[in-house]
């Protein structure tokens, strides 16, 4: 494992006729340091066609920046890139529906973001609204006195930011609201669930 947080953990496979290793790193989307080159793996005795698995532990900061490195044998070198979805920056977190108004309340103004979707039929009876959200983001579904009214609470893997997701659903479509300090994240977080709950 490269010695950075393991908040997403990616297994990268190579066929080779010689030894691999990592070299390169990660570029930090605040810092714009580079992780020194570190080697990972070396199997010296690979035999052709062969294929070694590793896992590497990859600390993104709360950015979809990809992290780039290059996977290497002693002739040549491939480059590698690995970028994260957005909803795959996320945890999902378990609160109760006061919690969620009540946090919901302290992220307004610049911290939200919210859009109306529109609907047809066969988007909203393919599958519950909710399972639409789970599959596409890392939240926790946050119980609900409303039938049409469905919430979702997640925090961000680096920074522990809260993320809040409301989905208020109407005759013919739905009111999505985010909320969250981290902005960049809550408008790219929106599109993406746009996307998702407006599709057959």
């Amino acid at each position: 494992m490269l010695p950075v947080a393991a908040h997403s953990v990616f297994e990268c496979g190579v066929r080779l006729r010689d030894g691999f290793f990592f070299r390169g790193g990660l570029v930090s989307s605040r810092s714009e340091k580079r992780v020194p080159a570190l080697p990972v793996v070396h199997a010296q005795c690979l035999e052709p066609e062969k294929s070694v698995t590793v896992s590497m532990g990859v600390d993104f900061n709360d950015s979809t920046q990809a992290a780039s490195f290059q996977l290497c044998t002693k002739a040549e070198g491939f480059n590698v890139s690995i970028q994260p979805a957005v909803g795959e920056l996320l945890l999902p977190v378990t609160m109760s529906e006061q919690d969620f108004s009540k946090e919901q309340g302290k992220l307004q103004g610049m911290n939200e973001s919210s859009a109306t979707i529109a609907m047809t039929p066969e988007s909203i009876t393919s599958q519950p609204l909710h399972r639409k959200v789970v599959n596409m983001a890392n939240v926790g579904v946050v119980p609900s006195g409303q039938n049409n009214v469905h919430r979702f609470a997640a925090k961000l893997v680096s920074s522990g930011a809260l993320v809040l997701v409301c989905v208020v659903q109407k005759d013919s479509g739905a009111q999505l609201t985010v909320n969250t300090e981290k902005t960049i994240i809550g408008s790219m977080l929106l599109r993406e669930l746009q996307t998702v709950l407006s599709a057959p």
